[in-house]
Parts: structure tokens; C-alpha cells; sequence
């Protein structure tokens, strides 16, 4: 799916929303039950699960710096 570019979608303004960009090692509380998301799309069904569900944890795996922009400006992580 074709996204609109997002000006503001650069690395340094992801960095500074705390979006991982690099493999880093997560530190996850193992007593939650995590759900994994890779190619998020535009980022909606698992903002609205996190959102529903905030005891549980979610990870999503992204390659476009849009979605990934999208995704922090709603502060779900």
C-alpha cells in the first residue's frame, strides 16, 4: 500500500519519539502476554489493540519510516 510521505519522518525526529531503529534487546515483563506485529501497515489495528489492552504488550516490526512515525506521534509504546 502506497503511503503519503511525512516530512517529519526522518531518523533523528524517530529517534527523539524513542522508536528503536537498530536491533536492540528488548526487556519484556515475561508475565504479560505479547503479541508481535510485523509490517504494521498503517498502524491502526495495533494502536486500537494497545489501546483496548494496556496490561499486554505489543510489538511492531515496520520498515517505513511513515508508519513508524505514525505509530510513536500516538504515543502507544
Amino acid at each position: 500500500m502506497r503511503q503519503k510521505k511525512i516530512k517529519d519522518a526522518t531518523i533523528e525526529n524517530l529517534e527523539k519519539l524513542g522508536v528503536l531503529l537498530a536491533p536492540t534487546p528488548l526487556k519484556v515483563d515475561a508475565s504479560k502476554k505479547i503479541t508481535l506485529e510485523i509490517g504494521s501497515g498503517k498502524g491502526r489495528f495495533i494502536t486500537s489493540l494497545a489501546n483496548d489492552f494496556p496490561e499486554e504488550v505489543f510489538i511492531a516490526v515496520e520498515r517505513d519510516q511513515n508508519v513508524c512515525y505514525r505509530l510513536a506521534q500516538k504515543k502507544v509504546f
